[in-house]
């Protein structure tokens, strides 16, 4: 595995002086992959931050990284136990309690309003819609009969999501069919508790994002666009930057600026987007967070989503987001589906003493059956040409095997 450098050039890092930086402790709500990647950055390039995390999990993937408070995400006395030992609050998950957030006592970003409107995927379109930002047709589905209306109203195909929870594909489904129409509803309408949203499916040449970071002074900092492809609702695979025409690529820069401006708030969000076969770009989801399409950037970029996040929500100046390669591209590792158990990612030796090849283990402690990420991968070229990329990073990713040790 690639462990921390923690002497690296700071200057060429970020583009960013560190001395004159306040030291800042701030509070993480969640210790999964994405605090834990966080918590590398800090080690990696001397950040003047310490973290503190709380997670229900003893030993998390971030405990490696920070100090580790074990509690409820939703629990108000355990939320404001962390925000007593910390300058700032962030956190990594939507599970977090928006209400616990604007209580605990100390400044959170982003802001407990974001992450409230965000999380419910209706509260969300409907704040995007009121701000002009382009984004599928959709309705509230609380009851057969509304499901009724807005299938009538959108058509077959469409997409019955959950309004609160779900994630990589779960509390999602696609309906093609009329037969289809029940069982989805079904399916999500005891896990989403009635509150459900219908949205018009959008016939997408390509999945996108972009990873936009936003300091407290206004400043919005955006990486370049990603492509996204998915297996089972998974992300699968990131390439950096986007095999997308100039014309889209400014789309999607304008729409994610303008996106992450409407919530008015600090930090790292990670905007999912869609590319019509017009060359036109949607936003499909807003993440409040540091995002898995963005890995690569720890990697890649002068300055990683990671590091800025933290830089943001300290108070700091944004660091450089100019990839410092010609392309790259990420690769979840995922335990195999159905199967639970401890687990071991073989074959990361063998690109131990890389510097083009980057292996992560979140160190879980097994893999579920719904697809538990477990680590990623990611491979730098020094050439544009993206075909070779993907074809590296097959050959690497034969190579890496997870076995099920018990």
């Amino acid at each position: 595995m690639n462990e921390p450098r923690t002497q690296m050039n700071l200057l060429a890092s970020s583009g960013t002086q560190l001395p004159g930086y306040t030291r800042k402790r701030i509070g993480i709500v969640g210790g999964g992959q994405l605090a834990m990647l966080m918590g590398i950055a800090v080690a990696r390039d001397a950040l003047p931050y310490e973290l503190v995390i709380l997670d229900p999990t003893a030993n998390c993937p971030a405990s490696r990284y920070a100090k580790q408070i074990v509690g409820s995400f939703a629990n108000p006395t355990d939320i404001k136990t962390l925000a007593s030992e910390v300058d700032v609050v962030t956190y990594e998950i939507e599970l977090a309690d928006p209400t616990a957030l604007r209580n605990c006592g100390k400044q959170v970003y982003p802001s407990p309003e974001a992450l409230e409107t965000i999380r419910d995927k209706y509260l969300q379109k409907k704040m995007l819609r009121e701000k002009g930002i382009a984004v599928a047709d959709f309705m509230a589905v609380c009851d057969t009969t509304t499901l009724e209306e807005a299938i009538e109203r959108f058509g077959i195909p469409g997409v019955l999501k959950a309004r609160v929870g779900g994630y990589d594909g779960r509390g999602n489904v696609i309906i093609r069919k009329k037969k289809e129409v029940m069982p989805a509803y079904e399916s999500l309408r005891q896990q989403a508790q009635g509150l459900l949203l219908f949205e018009k499916y959008v016939p997408f040449s390509k999945e996108l994002s972009v990873i936009a970071v936003r300091d407290i002074n206004g400043k919005i900092a955006t990486y370049p666009v990603t492509e996204n492809m998915h297996n089972n609702g998974i992300l699968d695979k990131t390439i950096l930057p986007a095999r997308i025409s100039e014309t889209a690529t400014s789309k999607a820069v304008a729409l994610a600026i303008n996106t992450i401006a409407a919530f008015e708030t600090v930090g790292t969000f990670g905007i999912e987007l869609f590319l019509t076969k017009d060359n036109e770009v949607l936003v499909n989801e807003v993440a409040p967070r540091v995002h898995n399409s963005g890995h690569c950037t720890l990697d890649a970029a002068y300055t990683s989503q990671f590091r800025n996040h933290l830089q943001a929500v300290a108070g700091h100046e944004l660091g450089i987001t100019a990839l410092k390669t010609s392309s790259a591209v990420m690769i979840n590792l995922i335990g195999p589906p159905a199967t639970t158990g401890k687990y071991a990612i073989c074959g990361a030796e063998l690109f131990k003493d890389r510097t083009d090849v980057f292996v992560y283990d979140y160190g879980k402690p097994g893999v579920n059956p719904n697809g538990r990420k477990i680590g990623h991968v990611t491979i730098l070229a020094d050439t544009p040409d993206i075909t070779y990329l993907l074809e590296k990073a097959e050959n690497i990713r034969q190579k890496i095997r997870i076995e099920i040790t018990q």
